[in-house]
């Protein structure tokens, strides 16, 4: 049995999971199904918890619904401690965190949109849809 691909996924892709369909909740689904280990931390929980709570939210979820979100996502990760060793390589220092957690947990893909993450040497950032695509590539075209 192949080993589980571990990714951190940014908070802003669990954002879009959890208030719409497509890619970053089809992935969210694959964490689930086990067929992906999403590393977290604390930060990044506190993070998606801080923006779900936000009332524009609620227009595309409940409140009830994006706090089981939150909840599932505590439950359905591999949380390690905050990193420690944060140093600033990218251009949004608010970034900074996922970097060091993407190389402190040794994961194999970082998940995110951000042309910020993007740019920075030594990662593989794929975005939700290219992540998707890599875990259940789309059938070949007739």
């Amino acid at each position: 049995m192949a080993e589980q691909l571990r990714v951190v996924i940014d908070p802003n892709v669990l954002v879009s999971a959890a208030i719409a369909d497509g890619a970053p909740r089809r992935i969210v689904e694959l964490v689930a199904a086990g067929a992906v280990r999403m590393v977290t931390c604390p930060q990044l929980h506190d993070e998606l918890e801080g923006v779900l709570a936000r009332e524009r939210f609620v227009r595309w979820r409940t409140r009830e619904q994006l706090d089981r979100f939150v909840a599932d996502i505590r439950v359905l990760a591999h949380r390690l401690p905050d990193p420690t060793d944060v140093p600033a390589v990218s251009r949004d220092p608010n970034d900074d965190y996922l970097i060091a957690l993407f190389r402190a947990s040794e994961a194999d893909v970082l998940c995110s949109g951000d042309g910020d993450l993007a740019a920075v040497e030594g990662l593989e950032v794929l975005s939700p849809r290219d992540l998707l695509n890599r875990l259940v590539p789309p059938p070949p075209k007739p």
